[in-house]
């Protein structure tokens, strides 16, 4: 009692935020020394700075307050430790930090060169000497080059749409039901028939 969120008592759906509360409780009282006796009693936050804002945003009641995820938090941390201590424990999450950053970038950039490749190996199909031979050959291209990608999106918005429990039963079901299905397919087609 006391470092559970308040959705662990049926208010809502349970998820890594949860996680994330129960860590800023735990903060808290190394910080303070104070142990909470229930849900209701949490002890006051800590006056010590910056980590009284890291637990009041881990600790927030409404799940959309809190930190998304650990990594959210942690990038949050370097910048509390490093204060008290001279950049010292903050160095190794630097990375961390780094990559927060330049991800959009990065995943940004990563989708031009697929979306580049993509279409060059479309373009590669109008060689073929019929129409079926070029359908042949884009069918056989998309297998290869966009069915793993649609799949993929699909488990993500699946994720999203079933509960946490649910889907660590079906996601490893999913994975192997749709490579089972692409590599029918790939073995099925033969993009070099004329």
């Amino acid at each position: 009692m006391g470092f559970a969120a308040p959705e662990n008592y049926g208010f809502a759906q349970t998820d890594q935020r949860s996680d994330i509360y129960a860590l800023g409780v735990v903060l808290n009282c190394l910080l303070t020394g104070q142990i909470p006796g229930s849900q209701a009693e949490m002890p006051p936050v800590t006056a010590i700075q910056p980590w009284n804002q890291i637990i009041a945003q881990a600790t927030a009641l409404d799940p959309d307050q809190r930190y998304q995820n650990a990594t959210e938090m942690l990038a949050a941390l370097p910048t509390a430790v490093g204060q008290d201590n001279n950049d010292t424990i903050a160095s190794p999450y630097v990375v961390v930090r780094f990559w927060l950053k330049i991800r959009q970038p990065v995943l940004w950039t990563l989708w031009v060169i697929y979306g580049i490749f993509c279409v060059v190996a479309f373009s590669m199909g109008f060689d073929k000497p019929s129409v079926v031979a070029r359908f042949g050959y884009w069918l056989y291209s998309f297998m290869i080059l966009g069915a793993p990608v649609v799949s993929h999106q699909f488990n993500r918005w699946a994720s999203q749409q079933w509960s946490a429990k649910l889907w660590h039963r079906y996601r490893w079901w999913l994975r192997i039901s749709e490579s089972i299905v692409i590599f029918v397919l790939l073995g099925s087609l033969n993009p070099y028939s004329s």
